[in-house]
């Protein structure tokens, strides 16, 4: 079962740590600054419409199309629930649908599946309620990329980018680490994450409102038309909850945290960039291998205060400059050596080793082609404007995911223009030259580099002009102001 601790000893620890410090914790929300009506509303534009009900038959739409005085009632409800630390039962319970990671792969064994929950969409409603009036205590580091608004994989990857191209300028070797960590949302220790919320001075009737909802955290099973009975999970955070991926990056920032307060890793100037987080997705860049084995003995070290696991097979490191293919000492993680690649997957993006930053389109070319051939198959009867509609909607995302943070090179670029040429030949039934060209121009597809170049400088204003602390300093390595 994955929702237990991976150690009960470290677990009785946080246990009792938290009591503790939480009779003694004095930090209460005032009872004149409650949820208000505008609250309720403002969240409820938030819920996504056509999703599945829970097990109380509710859905988004019954909330959106009632009366407006369920909005009143909601809030009464909520400002309730907040005031005496309780929810109620049904906002703990919920269905777990297993859902098939590898269709090729064993599906009798149940690593090969991953859950989604569906939970009480009134439940969803007050985790955005409160998400929105305690935004400000869920922010988190800038280097943790995951569930923050407006930041996505394209940011940390440029990021990532511009930090190794700076030093491979400058003729350093950039070790390059990917650590994977076993089941990490289903192994987070409650009571230490309880703890991590009264350290950032959360109030402590949202604290008893959490505590009171994970008590009551109940699970059943969905397989086709059978039902499991209910079980309760003894750790991680709710799937499917609002709520669960913010309070995830809360609790694993102590690697980034830790790592900035020791100095390890890669800087610019006094800016710190050695640790990119994404969700549970951990990167780490070192200017030598013995700082990069400091960093993982840090990792290591707090990942077990945490309690949590790496899979070291999941992980790997390769390099990244003029020294990528020297041969270097063992790198270790919790005793096990990590293996050296020469690619390395990183949000959805496969990193080579080589002289510099670059990526392989090798997948990708895979991915485009299957997905092609799957629209085609099934869409072969349809008129030339819908299969390119089609054809502009699933495949092309493919083979730009990305471009605008790592910008393809010319040999990449010429590949990527070859598959829209294949297409469109399937298309149109042709190999001529002029008339695939014309097509193209027709449907604004002629140029893929001066899409992507566009697509980039968009990209690239809206990234300098977001919060991150070190926006400044990338903007300077990218116009060589750094020397």
């Amino acid at each position: 079962m994955a929702c237990i601790p991976n150690n009960n000893d470290v677990h009785d620890d946080h246990r009792q740590k938290f009591l503790h410090d939480f009779n003694n914790y004095s930090v209460f929300e005032d009872h004149e600054n409650l949820f208000i009506v505008k609250d309720v509303e403002s969240a409820m534009q938030k819920l996504k419409k056509g999703k599945s009900a829970g097990l109380d038959k509710l859905t988004t739409e019954h909330l959106i199309y009632a009366h407006p005085s369920v909005i009143v009632s909601l809030k009464l409800l909520f400002n309730m629930m907040l005031v005496y630390g309780l929810v109620p039962d049904d906002f703990g319970k919920g269905l777990l649908i297993p859902l098939v990671k590898d269709s090729k792969g064993d599906v009798s064994q149940c690593e090969n599946y991953r859950g989604i929950t569906v939970s009480c969409v009134i439940s969803k409603l007050f985790e955005y309620v409160m998400l929105g009036k305690y935004s400000s205590l869920f922010k988190t580091d800038s280097l943790q990329f995951g569930f923050q608004n407006g930041v996505g994989c394209s940011d940390a990857l440029f990021t990532v980018k511009s930090v190794v191209d700076h030093y491979t300028k400058n003729g350093c070797t950039v070790s390059v680490s990917a650590l994977d960590i076993s089941k990490a949302f289903d192994r987070v220790s409650l009571y230490a994450l309880f703890s991590k919320l009264m350290e950032r001075k959360f109030p402590k009737q949202v604290i008893l409102v959490l505590l009171s909802w994970y008590k009551n955290n109940y699970t059943k099973v969905k397989w086709k038309d059978s039902f499991s009975d209910f079980f309760q999970p003894l750790a991680g955070v709710r799937q499917g909850g609002i709520l669960s991926p913010f309070l995830f990056a809360l609790y694993i920032e102590d690697i980034l945290l830790q790592l900035k307060l020791k100095d390890k890793g890669c800087k610019i100037g006094k800016v710190y960039l050695g640790c990119f987080l994404y969700a549970d997705d951990i990167l780490l860049l070192s200017q030598s291998m013995v700082c990069m084995q400091s960093m993982l003995n840090i990792c290591c070290d707090v990942s077990k205060c945490l309690d949590l696991k790496f899979n070291v097979k999941k992980s790997a490191t390769l390099r990244i400059g003029k020294r990528c293919n020297t041969k270097c000492c063992r790198l270790m993680l919790d005793g096990i050596e990590i293996p050296f690649a020469d690619e390395i997957k990183y949000l959805g993006i496969i990193i080579k080793k080589d002289v510099k930053f670059c990526r392989s389109y090798c997948s990708t070319k895979i991915n485009f082609y299957r997905c092609f051939n799957a629209v085609y198959s099934k869409a072969s009867f349809a008129n030339e404007d819908v299969l390119i509609n089609l054809f502009r909607a699933y495949c092309i995302p493919i083979i730009t995911y990305a471009c605008e943070a790592v910008y393809p090179s010319s040999s990449d670029m010429k590949s990527i223009d070859k598959l829209i040429s294949t297409a469109f030949s399937k298309i149109f039934h042709s190999f001529d030259i002029d008339l695939i060209t014309n097509a193209r121009l027709c449907f604004g597809l002629y140029s893929i580099a001066e899409m992507l170049l566009t697509r980039q400088q968009k990209f690239l204003s809206r990234y300098y002009n977001k919060s991150f602390t070190f926006s400044s300093t990338i903007y300077y390595v990218n116009h060589d102001y750094f020397f």
